[in-house]
């Protein structure tokens, strides 16, 4: 169940986009891809098309206008390939999955025999496409009707009609999604991806931001609790910072840089090294995703720790979990509250994957710190300070060196001095 479209979509959910919706793919992909570019001039853009395609009408040919702006975003965060008719909203852009991580989230649910999912929370059907590419049969339920037209308009060009049903309804409705269900193959599945995005003060006037609160998700976290009296399989999509009680299982994907999501499952999926674990989905296509179990918090008591070696290592965010998995490969952490492992073996450094490592070279107060890297002929340095108190621009002004990418300067939790570094050749994928 996402959010009203807000302002921002009120083109997007315009007429004109319902009349994209009701074209036939190859129509649909046939008159974007012959859309001028609007990035640059979307008024130009616009009369242009209206020159080219009198017969389209304003609305339709802003709505077009709209989605190739949308798509060309969609495209560069990865999320569209740039040959389909997918249509967008800007609000279901910024909730959609990654389509690689759907595609994981439906094989673990295939996994354990589910038959059906009901997604409760469509959208423009992302995941609703992912679960019908596994082989399940999906009924995909979304509140806003605009954002039910365009998601069956997406279903429809994937050919996975025939395995999908698209409802315009609230999901939390009373009863709703056990009714729908029902009329499914058993075993069914629940899935929901709940809407975090709000304005950024509350209307209580709390400071608290609705990504970081469940009960401010839409639906709430407690009703996806809820379904489990109902359901035997409950999914969901959670923010990747966000930590599910014991009762569920999850595992933490990771993507490029950051943390993507934290899949939540009610049933451990076979094949998960633990009920807790972590992936990195290797960023090139066709290589295999890296997996450590991620215990419980109270495991990383008991990870060894050791004042920093000759080599410092920086574990991809979505290991920050993982630690005692990787300090079990040979290295330490550097204080009981940093997430910086440490080695003084180079081997140790190529047997860790998802690690990027840098050999130290020496170390001072920050203050010293231009003073030592000159001494070492390094004039460039990269500062990482995530665990400093002290802000980043303070601390290159006290650096006072130019930005680089070779070489760093590090500040890790538990130390008085900052580490100068050079960057080694093992990578976080290996």
């Amino acid at each position: 169940m996402r959010g009203s479209p807000s302002d921002e979509d009120s083109l997007a959910t315009s007429s004109g986009l319902l009349a994209l919706a009701r074209m036939s793919p190859s129509a649909r992909l046939t008159l974007l891809n012959a859309t001028p570019d609007p990035r640059s001039d979307p008024l130009t853009a616009v009369e242009s098309l209206r020159r080219e395609h009198p017969e389209l009408g304003p609305d339709l040919s802003s709505a077009v206008i709209a989605q190739r702006s949308l798509r060309y975003e969609g495209i560069e965060r990865g999320l569209l390939p740039a040959d389909n008719a997918w249509l967008v909203t800007a609000t279901g852009l910024e909730q959609a999955s990654r389509p690689a991580v759907a595609a994981r989230r439906a094989a673990w649910v295939a996994g354990t025999g589910t038959r059906s999912v009901v997604d409760a929370t469509a959208g423009i059907g992302m995941d609703a496409a992912a679960f019908a590419a596994a082989g399940l049969r999906v009924v995909a339920v979304e509140r806003d009707p605009t954002t039910a037209a365009v998601c069956a308009a997406n279903l429809a060009a994937l050919d996975s009609a025939g395995s999908t049903d698209v409802i315009c309804a609230d999901s939390t409705q009373p009863g709703l999604l056990a009714e729908l269900a029902v009329e499914l193959p058993p075993p069914v599945a629940v899935f929901v991806d709940p809407a975090r995005r709000g304005p950024r003060r509350p209307s209580d006037g709390s400071r608290a931001h609705p990504e970081r609160d469940p009960e401010r998700w839409s639906p709430p976290w407690s009703f996806v609790e809820s379904l489990r009296a109902t359901f035997e399989i409950v999914l969901a999509k959670t923010p990747g910072s966000f930590t599910p009680d014991e009762r569920w299982s999850c595992e933490w994907v990771g993507v490029a840089e950051y943390v993507a999501e934290c899949s939540v499952f009610s049933t451990t999926p076979p094949g998960f090294l633990s009920p807790r674990q972590a992936t990195l989905l290797a960023p090139i296509a066709g290589a295999d995703p890296l997996t450590f179990p991620a215990p419980s918090a109270g495991a990383l008591l008991n990870v060894p720790v050791s004042p920093p070696q000759g080599f410092l290592g920086e574990p991809h965010p979505v290991f920050h979990r993982s630690l005692s998995a990787l300090c079990g490969l040979g290295a330490q952490r550097v204080h009981e509250t940093s997430t910086w492992i440490t080695t003084d073996q180079v081997e140790t450094t190529r047997a860790i994957p998802g690690v990027r490592w840098y050999r130290v070279i020496d170390s001072a107060p920050v203050k010293d710190m231009k003073r030592c890297a000159i001494r070492h002929g390094v004039d460039a340095v990269a500062i990482k300070c995530k665990e400093s108190k002290t802000p980043l621009n303070v601390l290159r002004k006290k650096v006072a060196l130019p930005d680089g990418d070779r070489h760093a300067v590090i500040l890790t939790a538990g130390t008085t001095e900052a580490f100068l570094v050079e960057r080694v050749l093992s990578e976080r994928v290996s």
